[in-house]
């Protein structure tokens, strides 16, 4: 079978897209799978001859419901099974017979020599346009500061937030705001971008060296928080708006990524409060 380039949401390329293409391939049945340049270390699971390397582009496309996702679409008819073509791409579970992610810890984390020697701690935040509406699931900034000036003696902490200028990252339909973060994190820590000109490493692939290297993790509601699923350990979700929760897709299939323990928070008081009884 011949998978063709995923241009949707970059949460729905990890949560629904890969394991569907990672199914396939265990079971002999994928022939190609195009990849663009930017997502090529998401798919180390996959042998480079299998691999098709295309071009970065915008991610543009809104897919709601399943039979949208080519992967899916023919991991159903490799197993002989009927997908309804109404069913909605927010759910629980997946099929769990046909729903099989990769594993990626142990793939990256020795791309990146260690530069610490307390353990880390990886902070998401992203401040965007979301639903076509102001800025929603973002930690603010008086909440990250707190968050660093807590724990930056017990951990070395990195902040991961996406720029427009950063390079590597595939901007999707969501406008990418200014949202000032100095890059030794006020004194005690570091930015990704910082760590991308120590390690001449883009993006993507130092964003998945870290997380290899890594199990204490803080995201916000959407891709951020399906990256850091994906490798064990522990992960408090930002949660404000957004249909996970209604479609209790925390206690699914985040925890099918890689069986982390996921804690979900609403606000950042809750943050605050759930980060120092877990960490």
């Amino acid at each position: 079978m011949h998978i063709p380039l995923f241009l949707g949401e970059f949460g729905f390329e990890l949560s629904i897209h890969i394991p569907f293409v990672n199914y396939l391939y265990e079971n002999n049945a994928l022939n190609s799978c195009h990849v663009m340049i930017s997502m090529v270390d998401w798919y180390t699971f996959l042998p480079s001859n299998v691999i098709v390397i295309c071009e970065d582009k915008t991610r543009s496309q809104i897919l709601t419901r399943l039979s949208q996702y080519p992967a899916v679409v023919c991991s159903y008819k490799f197993a002989k099974r009927i997908l309804s073509p109404e069913m909605s791409a927010h759910q629980k579970l997946y099929d769990t017979e046909l729903y099989k992610p990769p594993v990626l810890k142990g793939r990256y984390s020795h791309l990146v020599l260690d530069f610490t020697e307390r353990p880390l701690l990886i902070i998401h935040n992203k401040y965007s346009i979301e639903w076509d509406k102001q800025p929603i699931n973002f930690i603010n900034v008086s909440c990250l500061k707190q968050l660093v000036q807590t724990f930056h003696e017990k951990y070395c902490i990195v902040y991961i937030h996406p720029t427009n200028n950063t390079d590597g990252y595939v901007k999707d339909n969501q406008s990418l705001l200014e949202f000032n973060v100095p890059e030794d994190l006020w004194g005690h820590g570091f930015t990704i971008q910082k760590l991308m000109k120590q390690y001449d490493l883009s993006y993507n692939t130092l964003q998945l060296a870290l997380h290899d290297k890594c199990t204490n993790f803080i995201s916000v509601q959407g891709g951020s928080s399906r990256i850091a699923s994906y490798f064990q350990g522990t992960n408090i979700i930002l949660h404000k708006q957004g249909s996970e929760l209604q479609a209790k897709s925390y206690e699914g299939y985040f925890e099918k990524l890689s069986h982390a323990k996921i804690y979900v928070v609403e606000n950042e008081n809750e943050l605050l409060l759930v980060s120092q009884l877990v960490y």
